[in-house]
């Protein structure tokens, strides 16, 4: 059986050595792909950020809600509702010009996922009501050139957590999306990804995003001219997406 630990405590057992996502140097490994590096990702909610040597500019908006019972009866905060219902939702926006993006890349996404708080005791339980759900829109020089979509996967659940799966299609280019929760060299799953894989129509990975670099993340893109733009505006927009979780 494999271990279930939390992010901060499997980089305690990696020791020194800066854990990555199972299976990424495989990936990278292939002659048909390319690694790049996704930098300077603000811990804020606003800032810029670099994908290899180009430049971009993120917004994010975090919020969450709440209606129920709390410690003084009539509390609404989210942290605090022991009986009742809660939500995350959130908006984010970038952009950034590349020439393998074809010029200016814009985005719009928004997400959302809400939850049942019941108290038994002293002790609160969250469900899942509508599990984690991620839209995006994306323009190419201001023509419309598609979408991502990313929900949460519970035939993949660790420990708290749902796995993710998706798709981003961008004009005729359609890649699946699917989170990785191992680390490399370790039989350790993370409950939050460690990383992303993308996967064209015939099954084949094509592409990863690496997570578990903090603020600076590796991503591995096709050489193929038409699946890099899906594959590099997947890769940036996971690298950007602030996770709410599923519960708590």
């Amino acid at each position: 059986m494999r271990k279930i630990l939390m992010v901060g405590m499997a980089m305690q057992l990696a020791g020194c050595t800066a854990a990555t996502m199972e299976g990424f140097s495989e990936i990278a490994a292939q002659d048909s792909v390319e690694r790049i590096d996704i930098t300077a990702v603000p811990a804020w909610m606003n800032g810029s950020f670099r994908v290899g040597d180009s430049k971009g500019a993120l917004r994010r908006i975090a919020s969450s809600d709440a209606i129920g019972w709390g410690p003084d009866g009539i509390g609404s905060d989210f942290d605090l509702v022991r009986d009742g219902y809660a939500a995350r939702f959130g908006r984010m926006a970038f952009e950034i010009s590349r020439a393998d993006l074809g010029g200016l890349a814009e985005a719009r996404c928004t997400y959302s996922r809400d939850e049942e708080r019941i108290a038994i005791d002293r002790v609160t339980l969250a469900r899942p009501l509508e599990p984690l759900r991620v839209m995006c829109r994306y323009r190419i020089n201001g023509r419309e050139a598609g979408m991502l979509s990313l929900v949460a996967d519970t035939d993949t659940r660790v420990s708290y957590a749902d796995g993710r799966k998706g798709e981003i299609t961008i004009f005729d280019t359609s890649l699946a999306l699917q989170t990785r929760h191992g680390l490399a060299e370790t039989d350790v799953n993370i409950s939050n990804p460690s990383g992303y894989v993308m996967i064209d129509g015939d099954g084949q990975t094509v592409g990863a995003l690496e997570l578990t670099g903090g603020g600076s993340q590796q991503a591995i893109l096709p050489n193929n001219a038409v699946q890099r733009k899906a594959a590099l505006l997947a890769a940036i927009t996971l690298a950007l997406f602030w996770d709410p979780g599923d519960v708590g």
